[in-house]
Order: structure tokens, then C-alpha cells, then sequence
């Protein structure tokens, strides 16, 4: 077996298994929305002969699998393998547009909808319009201090 880094730079056995370890490492991209999963894993292994040109090993792996009444189903194009993360990226970013009401923005940037790994934004409001709008504004006498 060889051993690769997320940029394809050969690594000892040792090196692999402590990066496999590390879940921020390994999990390139994630979206789950209940309905479809879709992600980017760093594999970074391979045999011998398939490292014969070091640029071409498939390093990355898609997930691509879809929630049938509770059970989750290989999509075809799960475990499509890529060399680089550049190339695992653009699959995942085409396949979350695709399958998801995600979209992208007007620099071509995916912005993720429904996704549960994303992580929420803080610098959104909390409270709807509607709720603050019925906030006693003191005028109604219903106790406002």
C-alpha cells in the first residue's frame, strides 16, 4: 500500500492512520438534509500499482446516497474516487446543487439549504418579524414596565 496526504505528498503508514483518526481531517465536505446524503472523503490510500503516477491517485472518495422510506441507497456515482481535493470538491458542489434546493450564489459558490452539518449563522436574527411586531410597545396598558 502507499500513503497520501489531502495534497497527494506521499506519508508513512503511521501518519495515515493518525490523519484517518481525525474526523475534521477525513471529512472533506458533508450535507445531509434527511433526504440525500452527499460527501467528500480523504481516503489516501491505494495499492502499489495504482500509484504508478502519483497525480492520478484516487485519493477522494464521493458519498452519494438517498433516504428510500428510511433505508439509505448507494447512489450510482457513490464511491466515484478522484486524485485531488480540487476535483472531489467540484463533484460535490455539482451533485448539492443538483439534488438539493441548494444553490449557487453569483461568485458560483454553492450555498448549502437544509443542510444538518452546517453550522447555524450567528449573526441571523432569532426572533421572526411578526414577533417583534406584537411586542407591547406600552400604549395598550398590558403591563410593560
Amino acid at each position: 500500500m502507499k500513503y497520501f496526504d489531502r495534497t497527494g505528498a506521499s506519508i508513512p503508514p503511521e501518519k495515515w492512520q493518525e490523519h484517518r483518526a481525525d474526523t475534521e481531517y477525513v471529512d472533506v465536505r458533508k450535507f445531509d438534509n434527511h433526504a440525500v446524503r452527499i460527501g467528500v472523503e480523504w481516503v489516501g490510500k491505494c495499492k502499489d500499482r495504482d500509484a504508478l503516477y502519483a497525480y492520478l491517485v484516487p485519493i477522494f472518495k464521493l458519498i452519494f446516497q438517498t433516504n428510500v422510506d428510511g433505508r439509505w441507497i448507494s447512489d450510482p456515482t457513490d464511491g466515484k474516487t478522484f486524485a485531488t481535493e480540487k476535483e472531489a470538491i467540484k463533484a460535490y458542489d455539482d451533485a448539492v446543487v443538483r439534488w438539493t434546493e441548494s444553490e449557487r450564489d453569483d461568485d458560483g459558490n454553492v450555498v448549502e439549504v437544509g443542510n444538518i452539518y452546517t453550522p447555524p449563522d450567528l449573526d441571523a436574527p432569532t426572533v421572526s418579524d411578526t414577533a417583534i411586531s406584537t411586542v407591547s410597545t406600552g400604549d395598550d396598558d398590558v403591563g410593560v414596565w
